[in-house]
């Protein structure tokens, strides 16, 4: 979807047959210095009106997110800046309801 990140990512997720939320967690390297309040104004800027992905600057659980319409819902309470030597570690977390969020997301894709 990102062409620039092709080969730079990894990721693994495990079903299980519970009607729950699911999160994903994102650990970057940045040569660049941000701060937490940086990203999330960068990150709050770009869901706005955006249908598939959210924000919410309050504490959520996997059960807050089923039956949203965004593919991913930012959570601003768990972003961390680590400084580790001349880089930062930005931890950034995203939940989603992986049934009904990808079928609505798909579905505004294709319109």
């Amino acid at each position: 979807m990102i062409p620039e990140l092709s080969g730079k990512l990894k990721g693994h997720a495990q079903r299980v047959p519970v009607k729950t939320g699911s999160v994903t967690e994102l650990v970057s390297i940045l040569e660049k210095k941000v701060s937490v309040d940086e990203i999330h104004q960068a990150l709050k800027k770009a869901t706005e009106g955006n249908e598939s992905f959210g924000y919410t600057d309050e504490e959520i659980v996997s059960s807050d997110v089923i039956g949203s319409h965004f593919g991913s819902v930012f959570d601003a309470t768990q972003t961390e800046v680590t400084d580790a030597g001349d880089v930062q570690l930005v931890k950034t977390v995203a939940w989603y309801d992986n049934e009904y969020g990808f079928c609505h997301s798909a579905g505004a894709y294709f319109r």
